[in-house]
């Protein structure tokens, strides 16, 4: 399964791709003309074919011959991605809510032990106490119903979400750093590829001094190896713009639930 969020990523790519020549081709105006091409080895005439009639085109109407070759290539890279798509939407499908062998026998009591390797199953991970911020534990008001107890209302939502989806994670986990310790909002193990993600919630964007730390989070991130779209997750909101459930598990589907769209 340690493919499985490549194929996302290419899929979320493919996708993109795919509504651009669905533009690019809803602009075309060639309509049912095609280019052909004949070529003696040497030389190559260009002729247009339009409801079983072929015509010549000289080589002064050289755009006209580029816009039809336009045309041709979209409408066949359209279906060379759409193919794509569906090969990796089977793939993700076939692994929906399956657990592979590996985990299953990385999960046998002693086993990893014997190896002399981690057990970096998400039951071990979830249950192994961490280090805490221990900053202002008398903001911690809010409360999940697993009983977490969190900073904010947003951050409660993201927390009540991944519990919801069984999503291992780790609240203001202490992470060390050159220059002493920080604590990022959520560590996630993720239960797709077991590689470990951070997601940060920036709740206060439209606030001055709030904002201006934000660019410092993301180098200290950077240097941590934590890279935006890849192992570090960043929402967002301000007084106007809240952060929205519907946003938090398109978030959590995209990067934990393999195969689900």
């Amino acid at each position: 399964m340690a493919r499985i969020p490549e194929i996302k990523k290419d899929l979320q790519q493919l996708k993109k791709e795919e509504k651009a020549l669905v533009r690019a081709l809803g602009k075309d105006t060639n309509g049912g003309r095609r280019l052909e091409i004949s070529s003696n080895g040497q030389y190559a005439k260009w002729f247009v074919k339009e409801n079983g009639k072929k015509t010549y085109l000289p080589k002064s109407e050289r755009d006209q011959a580029v816009s039809l070759a336009r045309s041709a290539w979209n409408k066949a890279r359209l279906a060379e991605v759409r193919a794509e798509i569906t090969g990796c939407q089977r793939y993700l499908n076939s692994f929906r809510g399956k657990t592979t062998h590996m985990k299953q026998l990385m999960a046998k009591p002693g086993f990893c032990e014997l190896l002399g390797v981690e057990n970096t199953s998400s039951a071990a991970w979830a249950k192994a106490p961490f280090s805490k911020n221990p900053s202002h534990p008398e903001h911690l008001k809010f409360r999940t119903k697993s009983g977490l107890l969190l900073r904010s209302k947003s951050e409660t939502l993201i927390a009540t979400m991944l519990e919801k989806y069984s999503i291992p994670f780790r609240y203001e986990c202490q992470m060390d750093t050159a220059t002493g310790a920080i604590y990022p909002d959520f560590t996630i193990l993720s239960p797709v590829n077991g590689k470990q993600y951070i997601w940060e919630h920036f709740g206060m964007v439209d606030n001055p001094s709030y904002a201006a730390n934000i660019g410092q989070k993301l180098y200290t991130y950077s240097q941590l190896g934590y890279i935006p779209d890849e192992n570090l997750i960043l929402t967002y909101e301000s007084h106007d713009y809240p952060l929205e459930p519907y946003h938090i598990e398109a978030v959590i589907r995209q990067y934990f639930l393999a195969g689900e769209e």
